[in-house]
């Protein structure tokens, strides 16, 4: 099993990966036809921000039993990633932007 510096050292790299491609598509929008290029980005970003939600979850309980299992005195039960969930689904867009 990697390690928790291992583990935090891969999830900061791809969320700098999200970002650096997040960047890109908000950098090809025009500033003056926001609305045309919203309509053809947008999509794209919402996307990507969406999957890299699951992807920057998916090794929490890894990381957290890593870091459980590095700590002195161990902990007396492991923790249990329930409580962090939230209620899954694409994002709606704010009621100004309908």
């Amino acid at each position: 099993m990697p390690t928790a510096t291992e583990l935090g050292t891969s999830h900061y790299l791809q969320q700098q990966r999200t970002v650096r491609r997040a960047q890109r598509l908000w950098r090809a929008l025009d500033p003056y036809g926001l609305d045309r290029e919203w309509a053809a980005l947008g999509p794209a970003l919402t996307q990507l921000v969406t999957d890299s939600q699951q992807q920057a979850a998916a090794p929490a309980q890894d990381y957290v039993f890593a870091v459980l299992a590095a700590t002195e005195p161990p902990p007396a039960r492991p923790a249990s990633p329930a409580p962090l969930r939230s209620p899954a689904g694409p994002p709606t867009a704010a009621p100004c932007c309908r």
